[in-house]
């Protein structure tokens, strides 16, 4: 007879530690370039840790259509959530600025809040839910991603104050990879690290110059996705479990983390706060949200779960 907790079993698929490694490396060049004292290099970093996000969300897609525009819904939820949290700041003393339209992640004044991420990341789920339906994915999902990332190469930087459809492909490559395993991934990755580090490193210096723009390309965010994904895998076998399991748990906090960074930052940007020391204020947000976000799934799971699209 078989043992009824086998299903259970079989669907808690364990998390795999260099996915939520990579996650944390690509929030810690976000909180940077958002913490107003990171190097010049960081800012076309950034892109790819955008390319990386959304290229995880496509792999991770439900292909069941029903489950697929559920997620859509849930993500969507989780934004206006955030959203109105968010738009609270506009009515505090100095923060006049932080107007509705930087509190959900649209309009002109909409840059360097997490929300427009969250709003594109729920539409283009619904998005890949309709094309399931249509069943354009996943039969045709390669040539869509092609089509789509051709349309993308321009030369402009990206504009977040209306919907990016120049990201849309990076979740179309995501789930185009669905057909390669995860645990075909993670060998791939460990038999190729560093030959994937020194190919996206070469992308990148050709990309210098060649006097492109950054992160609007396709090859540059790409390059520095696969850096991230590289250097996470050496991060998980290099460094000790004690170590690792800091950008283990950030990683699989990230919606929470990303969605909470700019209601701590709001106040370094708007009350002129600078510490000598805020270069690193990545690696005190990250640890301190993340700690956070536990502490409120222990005491408010329900609550929590909305704000994190589950």
């Amino acid at each position: 007879m078989a043992d009824p907790a086998q299903p259970a079993a079989r669907s808690a698929r364990p998390r795999v530690e260099w996915v939520d490694a990579a996650r944390c490396l690509a929030m810690f060049i976000v909180i940077w370039l958002h913490g107003g004292c990171a190097p010049a290099f960081v800012g076309p970093a950034s892109g790819g840790s955008i390319c990386l996000f959304f290229i995880l969300a496509g792999y991770f897609t439900p292909q069941n259509t029903l489950k697929c525009l559920k997620r859509a819904g849930l993500l969507a939820l989780a934004w206006l959530l955030w959203s109105a949290l968010s738009a609270g700041f506009s009515v505090l003393p100095g923060l006049a600025e932080w107007s509705w339209e930087r509190a959900v992640g649209i309009g002109a004044r909409a840059y360097n809040t997490p929300l427009w991420f969250l709003r594109n990341l729920a539409i283009f789920q619904g998005i890949v839910g309709l094309l399931l339906l249509a069943r354009i994915l996943p039969r045709f999902s390669w040539l869509l991603t092609l089509a789509l990332a051709a349309a993308a190469y321009d030369t402009t930087l990206p504009q977040h104050e209306s919907l990016r459809w120049d990201t849309l492909w990076y979740v179309t490559l995501g789930f185009s990879l669905k057909s390669v395993p995860l645990e075909r991934l993670t060998e791939l990755l460990r038999r190729h690290a560093a030959l994937l580090a020194t190919l996206c490193a070469a992308a990148l210096y050709l990309d210098w110059h060649a006097t492109l723009c950054y992160h609007s390309l396709p090859v540059d965010s790409l390059a520095y996705a696969g850096l991230y994904a590289a250097a996470a895998y050496w991060l998980c076998r290099l460094l000790p479990a004690p170590l690792r399991a800091l950008p283990v748990h950030a990683g699989g906090s990230m919606i929470f983390t990303y969605a909470a960074h700019s209601l701590f930052l709001a106040p370094v940007y708007y009350y002129g706060i600078r510490w000598g020391w805020n270069t690193w204020l990545p690696l005190l947000l990250i640890p301190l949200l993340t700690a956070l976000h536990r502490l409120l799934a222990k005491y408010l799971p329900r609550t929590t779960a909305l704000l994190c699209a589950k």
